[in-house]
């Protein structure tokens, strides 16, 4: 016994016998599109309050990137301000050391000085019995 063939289906959309030519199909588009355009141009563009709104918001704009420009040019002030105050106060510190050892000097050759008067006077025996004065010593504050 042999099995029964089968034809095959044929592939593809069943023909329905009203197919256009590329030139219909063409012709077709054209006129969507002509009406798309039509109805396009039927919408306003803009309105009265939408262009108010720009200029508004354009107005605005340009007022804050004034206010940023100037407050740019206040921060760049205020910057060379703080660093020639910094440089100050540098210089200011060094001079303040070099005036505290040129006091600690100062005070070493007075004592010095102090002590030598005080030989000198032993020596000729017109010592008195008062102690030579010494000058206090500053106490510096520890660097925390």
């Amino acid at each position: 016994m042999t099995a029964p063939l089968q034809t095959p289906k044929p592939r593809g959309r069943k023909p329905s016998g009203a197919a256009m030519t590329a030139a219909e199909r063409q012709k077709l588009y054209r006129e969507r599109q002509r009406a798309k355009l039509a109805e396009a141009s039927a919408i306003p563009l803009r309105d009265e309050k939408a262009d108010a709104s720009i200029a508004e918001l354009n107005r605005t704009l340009a007022e804050a990137l004034e206010e940023v420009a100037r407050l740019n040019r206040e921060n760049d002030a205020l910057a060379y301000k703080v660093d020639r105050l910094t440089r100050d106060v540098k210089a200011g510190e060094s001079e303040n050391t070099r005036l505290r050892k040129r006091q600690d000097e100062m005070v070493k050759d007075l004592e010095h000085l102090r002590s030598r008067v005080a030989r000198w006077k032993a020596q000729d025996g017109t010592e008195t019995a008062v102690e030579p004065v010494r000058p206090k010593t500053r106490r510096r504050k520890a660097v925390t």
